[in-house]
C-alpha cells in the first residue's frame, strides 16, 4: 500500500486519567505505555496491515483499532487479548482509514477507504451496522471522522475534495457541506459544548467554523 494512503489517522490515545497511552505503528502494531515512567507495557499483535487509529473506551478497560488490513479490534487492556474482530466487509478487503467511539462509548464510526462511513454496533455478535453515511470522498488517505452532540447528534467528516460533510447521525442525510479548504481534510474535531468545528488540511491550514 502506497504511503500516501497511511497519512493522517489517529495514531494515540490517552486514558481518561491520563496514565496510559496507546499508540498505532505502520509495522502493525499496537503498544500501550505508561505515561509516568515512558514505559511499554504490552505489546498488541493481531493486525496485518499498518494501525490507523487507536482509541480507549470510557473506562479504559477496551482499546479499539482499525487497519488497512480491513479490520478493527476490540482488546482488553489488562491481558493484552483480542476480544473480537469487526470486518466492515467480509467479502473484499477494503483498508479502513479511521474508527472512533461514540461519546457514550457504544458504538463506532468505521471510514473505509470506498468513501462509506459506518456506525456499527460493535458488542452484539459480530458487530451490526445501524447507519450508513456517504457523500465524501476518502479512497486515498486516512481521512478521520467525529461526532457531535451539540443541539442535536451529527457525524462530521472530512473529504478528500477539500469538503467537511456533516450528517444526522439517525437519518444518515447529508445536512451541510463546508467549502473552505483546497487540499484533501484529513483530520476534523467537534467542539463539545458549542457548534464549532476544526479541521486540519493537506493544503497546509487548520480552520474553525462555526455552522448551524
Amino acid at each position: 500500500m502506497e504511503l500516501a494512503r497511511e497519512f493522517g489517522g489517529n495514531f494515540e490515545s490517552f486514558n481518561l486519567r491520563a496514565t496510559l497511552v496507546v499508540s498505532g505503528s505502520f509495522d502493525e502494531s499496537i503498544k500501550i505505555w505508561n505515561t509516568a515512567e515512558g514505559t511499554c507495557l504490552k505489546t498488541l499483535v493481531g493486525h496485518c496491515g499498518a494501525v490507523t487509529a487507536v482509541q480507549f473506551n470510557l473506562d479504559g478497560a477496551l482499546v479499539v483499532s482499525s487497519s488497512t488490513d480491513g479490520k478493527c479490534c476490540v482488546w482488553d487492556v489488562m491481558s493484552g487479548c483480542c476480544l473480537k474482530s469487526i470486518l466492515p466487509d467480509k467479502n473484499v478487503q477494503i483498508p479502513i482509514s479511521h474508527a472512533r467511539l461514540s461519546p457514550n462509548g457504544k458504538y463506532l464510526l468505521v471510514s473505509t477507504h470506498d468513501s462509506v462511513m459506518k456506525l456499527w454496533d460493535y458488542k452484539m455478535g459480530q458487530g451490526r451496522v445501524l447507519k450508513t453515511y456517504q457523500g465524501h470522498i476518502n479512497k486515498d488517505y486516512c481521512v478521520m471522522g467525529c461526532f457531535s452532540t451539540v443541539n442535536r447528534k451529527w457525524v462530521i467528516s472530512g473529504s478528500e475534495d477539500g469538503h467537511i460533510f456533516i450528517w444526522d447521525l439517525n437519518t444518515g442525510e447529508v445536512v451541510e457541506k463546508l467549502v473552505g479548504h483546497t487540499g484533501p481534510v484529513l483530520t476534523c474535531d467537534a467542539h463539545p459544548s458549542q457548534q464549532i468545528i476544526v479541521s486540519g488540511s493537506l493544503d497546509k491550514t487548520i480552520k474553525i467554523w462555526r455552522w448551524s
